[in-house]
């Protein structure tokens, strides 16, 4: 009964994860989604995405490593959520897609004043130049092996572009 109850439970999670996009998208496309700005750790924020992920990671063997370039810590003016929602979505997509190797993350001040720069990298097999318009598009996937094997709707990255785009990414 347990094992089953715990199928529920993540079914249940899948779609709301699901709905929870769809919603997203719907608020972007009708202009009604608002960002809640605020001054931000990035580096903290950062962090604290990796820790969502770590789990992952661990059952995978992976090594999760978050690095600061450039000195101090750079603070900005950000929707913490919704930039957390970022990159958790794309240290989700690295670590589902990496099988070996290394999920890393390095943050750092980027040229003008309150810019930041945040850098995903994985030892994934990455993908052919030619899908990567096809990548950020809505309930699109590089592949339906894939799709199948690591699951998901399609929508992340395309949230995650929006998002970034509307943050001034």
């Amino acid at each position: 009964q347990r094992e089953y109850l715990g199928y529920v439970r993540s079914s249940a999670h899948a779609l709301l994860a699901v709905i929870t996009e769809v919603l997203d998208i719907s608020k972007i496309e009708s202009e009604e989604f608002t960002l809640d700005y605020e001054m931000c750790d990035v580096v903290d924020l950062a962090s604290r995405s990796v820790d969502l992920v770590r789990g992952g990671a661990l059952r995978k063997e992976l090594e999760l490593a978050t690095r600061i370039t450039g000195e101090g810590s750079p603070v900005a003016k950000v929707d913490p959520g919704r930039l957390r929602q970022v990159l958790v979505n794309l240290l989700g997509n690295a670590v589902k897609f990496t099988d070996e190797g290394a999920v890393k993350v390095e943050v750092g001040p980027a040229a003008g004043e309150g810019w930041f720069e945040v850098t995903i990298s994985d030892t994934g097999p990455g993908f052919e130049a030619d899908l990567k318009e096809k990548l950020f598009q809505r309930f699109e996937q590089a592949d339906g092996t894939i799709a199948r094997q690591h699951g998901g709707s399609g929508l992340g990255l395309a949230i995650s572009l929006q998002l970034a785009q509307l943050l001034g990414g």
